[in-house]
């Protein structure tokens, strides 16, 4: 439906802030945020026939549409019933007119007429961003950095309702891997290449604070990079490493359970009672938690000769039956969740 942003950069991760805002990051040292525009908006509506309403809510929607302006690097906004002329002839050809859509969109449409208008450059990190994920409000903004430095390995917390840097989380040695919330809003959990996850909480609570503090650090239950991890609910995390291991904790650090299983981890979701694990090899397996135990309930993906395709991203849908992966011969796949 729409292709809201001209990669110049491999991708590397993403997080929506709310139904019309989300922040990616890519091999640079910036994060950019983007709005939805109307020409979104109406074109989601009339494809799907949800009223915006419903998707939307009180999300506040950008202009029309948007354009990359000759020379530049950012997506520019639209108002309705503009179009960016080229200096030259030639460039006419790939002017952008963005539209309301009443079917499924060309390739070439898609490239000039679906972008999003950027919002905001989120400046900060030295070295190319790895992780970002805003906390369930959307109010707060966490992100990290490729590092081989304690001083590059922070945690920076942005407000977004202004993109202004609000604070700076130190703890870990090397690169953050993946950031998560809990549910409640007040603790974040990081794993990191220096094979610890660690729990910071908000001192005073407050879902919208940035005054975090470190309250617990892993020992040596992973012993290669801790890549994923993932919320089960308030009482309990589960996290997953290259040493092939998948450790459930209660929310104050301690071990509840673990599995080994036969390839290195590289990915984890969990929703409810369900985890599912992504291996080095592309296959999934299942997981549930049973008293102190992890027993394997499928596995999916299977390959008699192992292959390179390493899972890089599990996400559950919001009810928990649609599973979204993401793995790296360039494909998504979307899995529903039966009984």
């Amino acid at each position: 439906m729409a292709r809201p942003q001209v990669h110049g950069h491999d991708m590397q991760c993403l997080s929506f802030v709310n139904p019309s805002v989300f922040v990616s990051g890519a091999e640079e040292k910036v994060f950019r945020a983007f709005r939805a525009p109307k020409s979104f908006v109406k074109s989601l509506e009339a494809l799907t026939g949800v009223p915006s309403s419903k998707s939307f809510g009180a999300s506040r929607i950008a202009e029309f549409g948007a354009c990359v302006p000759a020379l530049g690097l950012s997506n520019k906004p639209m108002i309705e019933g503009e179009t960016v002329d080229g200096e030259h002839w030639e460039e006419d050809a790939f002017r952008a007119a963005p539209t309301v859509l009443e079917t499924a969109p060309t390739e070439d449409t898609l490239q000039q007429n679906t972008l999003w208008p950027e919002d905001h450059k989120l400046y900060g990190h030295g070295y190319e961003v790895y992780a970002v994920t805003a906390n369930p409000r959307g109010t707060v903004l966490a992100t990290a950095c490729k590092s081989s430095h304690v001083e590059h390995s922070v945690v920076m917390l942005w407000k977004t309702e202004d993109w202004s840097k609000q604070a700076e989380i130190v703890g870990h040695q090397l690169t953050v891997t993946q950031i998560a919330w809990n549910p409640s809003g007040t603790v974040l959990l990081t794993v990191s290449r220096d094979r610890t996850a660690k729990l910071y909480k908000e001192k005073a609570g407050n879902i919208d604070g940035f005054e975090y503090e470190c309250v617990w650090t892993s020992g040596k239950q992973h012993t290669r990079i801790i890549w994923a991890c993932d919320w089960l609910d308030d009482q309990r995390f589960v996290t997953a490493a290259r040493d092939q291991k998948v450790i459930v904790w209660d929310s104050d650090g301690t071990p509840k359970a673990q599995i080994k299983l036969d390839e290195p981890v590289t990915a984890v979701a969990a929703s409810g009672g369900v985890i599912v694990a992504g291996l080095q090899t592309g296959e999934l397996v299942v997981l549930r938690l049973n008293g102190e135990n992890l027993e394997i309930v499928e596995k999916v993906g299977t390959n008699p000769i192992p292959i390179d395709a390493a899972v890089l991203r599990l996400r559950f849908s919001k009810c928990g039956k649609k599973l979204a992966v993401a793995t790296s011969d360039a494909k998504l796949r979307v899995f529903e969740i039966t009984e």
